[in-house]
């Protein structure tokens, strides 16, 4: 396993660092210092999320799959776009004409 105890102090020297910067009367420093803290906290919330929009192909069904899939996904993608510029080239109607209405015959 990785070993990610970097200050020999399971990480909480980093926190009392931390934690003295807040209390300094620079403020750009104090503000980086309890955003740095604020972010130590919320990876491992971020980290159990990331792993949940994981998925595993195990197998070559699963992985064929996922290719046709995303080939799938980038046409549309790609055909999207290239309808977003078309909707975009097209003249539009001017805005102060009042829509033409039409009568029907058998009506009076």
């Amino acid at each position: 396993m990785l070993d990610v105890n970097l200050d020999g102090d399971q990480g909480r020297q980093l926190l009392r660092v931390l934690i003295q910067m807040v209390c300094v009367n620079h403020s750009p420093l104090a503000a980086q210092a309890l955003r740095l803290l604020i972010r130590h906290f919320s990876q491992r919330k971020e980290m159990v999320e990331g792993f949940k929009q994981v998925q595993l192909l195990v197998s070559k069904k699963d992985i064929e799959n996922f290719k046709i899939i995303r080939e799938n996904l980038d046409r549309l993608k790609l055909q999207v776009e290239e309808a977003e510029l078309w909707v975009q080239k097209m003249p539009r109607a001017p805005e102060n004409k009042q829509p033409v209405r039409v009568r029907d015959k058998g009506r009076r």
